[in-house]
């Protein structure tokens, strides 16, 4: 059982590591097309890293919510 303030918790490092991924493809992209993929490769690497954090605080605010609905 969660209460409102862990699932908003949640949601806030949901949105936060969900720009960071964009924020990550953003320079990757840039990066790219200045200095070549042997420079930038990292920040794909983040973006990958970034985009899983992002999809499990998202099942895991959606299993929270579910249950928290249930009762």
């Amino acid at each position: 059982m969660a209460t409102p303030k862990e699932i908003t918790i949640i949601r806030i490092l949901e949105i936060a590591w969900l720009i960071i991924a964009i924020a990550s493809i953003g320079f990757g992209v840039y990066e790219t097309v200045t200095s070549g993929i042997g420079e930038s490769y990292l920040f794909f690497i983040f973006t990958v890293v970034a985009g899983v954090m992002y999809g499990m605080r998202r099942r895991q605010r959606e299993k929270l919510q579910k249950e928290t609905d249930n009762e």
